[in-house]
């Protein structure tokens, strides 16, 4: 009767760490599996906000360069404009004077 008892605790204990050892093996491979799968997902967030960040730095930069380019084109009008101005104040004083002198 003890053999019998001790046979039957031996094949429970056998049986509990079989099955026990298939279900951790298999815990093991579904938090192996969902871990990947978070790591891969926290991978292609970061990208995006890298992504993201990368095209609102090169609007930034843009905008910037059509500032610069923007007062390049306005400081060449200011100019431009300037010496057209000149340019009719001359002509305006030489009919005066023209105007002036008798015919």
């Amino acid at each position: 009767m003890q053999d019998k008892a001790s046979f039957g605790f031996i094949g429970i204990t056998f049986l509990s760490v079989l099955f026990g050892s298939i279900f951790l093996n298999d815990l093991i491979k579904v938090c192996y599996y969902y871990y990947n799968g978070l790591r891969e997902w926290w991978r292609e967030k970061k990208e995006q906000e890298e992504e993201e960040k990368r095209k609102e730095d090169e609007l930034k930069s843009n905008e910037v360069r059509l500032d610069m380019i923007n007062q390049n084109y306005v400081d060449e009008l200011e100019q431009d404009l300037e010496s057209v101005y000149f340019k009719l104040v001359k002509v305006n004083a030489r009919n005066r004077r023209n105007d002036k002198t008798p015919a």
